[in-house]
């Protein structure tokens, strides 16, 4: 499939690939946030403190 012109059906056109760009910002944002959220429950889980019931 060959990208061209809506308005005179030129073929020299260029694909700026802006979705592609914002999806890939967004998803290795979510994707480090998910990674943080990870390291800090496995964090806290470590530093608890025994009851001394257990």
């Amino acid at each position: 499939m060959s990208i061209h012109c809506p308005s005179c059906g030129s073929h020299q056109v260029v694909s700026r690939n802006y979705g592609r760009k914002v999806s890939g910002v967004t998803g290795a944002a979510a994707g480090s946030a998910s990674g943080a959220a990870g390291a800090l429950s496995g964090a806290a889980q470590r530093t608890r403190q025994p009851c001394g019931l257990c």
